[in-house]
């Protein structure tokens, strides 16, 4: 084999492994997985077993390589501590309705964990409209990215290196 024909297929093979890593999809939680979390619906979740938290279920996809979920949870609202909530990675919202994550009062203390990660929503709803600027139309809201009820407690943390 010539040299040329080796170099054309060492570019080709570095091409398509370039291709292959730029077409890796950015991994992001839902807001139904942190509300599912919150709640402490263990049906909607995965028993993370070997773990030496209680009650520590995992939402939404599990990472392979961190091998994390995008949202974890362990604890239990009728302990003291209440339960935890950890993001392992970013959770958007952009379906345009106008809720958020809530807290109540029936899921005792709640601990919010970002862990370097952001909550994004953009809560646009096309009926109200929004200024050139991207706030909300004169007279207009958007909705809440997290709702706190009434005797509901909520911690916001982050305890990543970051510190976000």
């Amino acid at each position: 084999m010539d040299k040329s024909r080796k170099r054309r297929i060492s570019r080709g093979t570095a091409m398509a492994v370039a291709l292959s890593l730029s077409c890796t999809p950015a991994l992001a939680a839902s807001f139904d997985d942190v509300q599912n979390a919150v709640d402490g619906d263990t049906s909607a979740g995965v028993w993370i077993e070997d773990s030496e938290k209680a009650n520590h279920y995992g939402y939404g996809d599990k990472n392979a390589d961190t091998g994390y979920y995008g949202v974890e949870s362990w604890g239990d609202a009728a302990s003291a501590d209440g339960r935890t909530v950890q993001l392992y990675e970013d959770v958007t919202k952009e379906d345009g309705t106008r809720s958020g994550i809530e807290v109540g009062a029936e899921d005792g203390n709640v601990s919010l964990d970002l862990n370097g990660n952001d909550m994004v929503s953009d809560h646009y709803d096309p009926e109200e409209g929004t200024s050139d600027n991207g706030t909300p139309a004169p007279g207009k809201s958007y909705g809440p990215v997290v709702k706190v009820g009434q005797d509901a407690n909520l911690t916001i943390k982050d305890t990543s290196s970051e510190e976000n």
